[in-house]
């Protein structure tokens, strides 16, 4: 099988370089893609950890909905949240929330209406 190159030769060239880079164009992207979770695969996420943006601990999911595609995650303090399906990915030990920050999860419990949360910084 023949590739096609781009050559950037000239490039390097006018930066002092001699070395020239070859990149093969008809190869497709190389980035890696998380898939995100399904309704049908939500229930393997059931007791797993939920690590956040900053891969900062966010809590723990005790429950799914598959007609909603959610999942309901219980935090430290004993409030939980629904989180949509689409934001979550599933980590094998953990399960992952990367546009989620631990202050998100708070707001969202504020706005839930339920008791008064405040986060506590345990050492």
């Amino acid at each position: 099988m023949r590739m096609k190159y781009a050559v950037m030769g000239a490039a390097l060239a006018a930066l002092g370089s001699t070395a020239v880079l070859a990149i093969p164009l008809d190869q497709s992207s190389s980035a890696v893609v998380e898939p995100h979770l399904q309704s049908h695969d939500l229930n393997g996420i059931v007791g797993k950890k939920v690590l956040g943006k900053n891969y900062e601990f966010l809590g723990y999911i005790v429950a799914v909905d598959h007609k909603k595609a959610t999942a309901e995650m219980k935090i430290p303090t004993g409030a939980s949240v629904e989180l949509s399906a689409d934001v979550l990915v599933d980590d094998g030990d953990h399960v992952t929330a990367a546009t989620i920050s631990r202050g998100d999860v708070l707001a969202m419990v504020q706005k839930s209406g339920q008791s008064n949360i405040q986060e506590v910084k345990v050492q």
